[in-house]
């Protein structure tokens, strides 16, 4: 998925998919994000996790 988001090819659903991942990754295993970093560069890790997710939610009337 990091692969598509570097190509563009990722909707903001996707995007916001990919960032909910890399969070939990960093929480149970930190070290997998250590090498996405690497594999990827810390900058494009850096931009996932500051995609602004805004109002997905109310955007696209999906229900808590």
């Amino acid at each position: 998925m990091i692969h598509h988001y570097k190509l563009s090819k990722l909707d903001k659903k996707s995007i916001i998919k990919l960032k909910g991942l890399l969070a939990f990754a960093l929480d149970v295993e930190p070290l997998f994000v250590a090498r996405m970093k690497t594999k990827y560069s810390q900058i494009t890790i850096d931009k996932i996790m500051k995609e602004d997710s805004g109002n997905y939610r109310q955007n696209n009337n999906i229900q808590s």
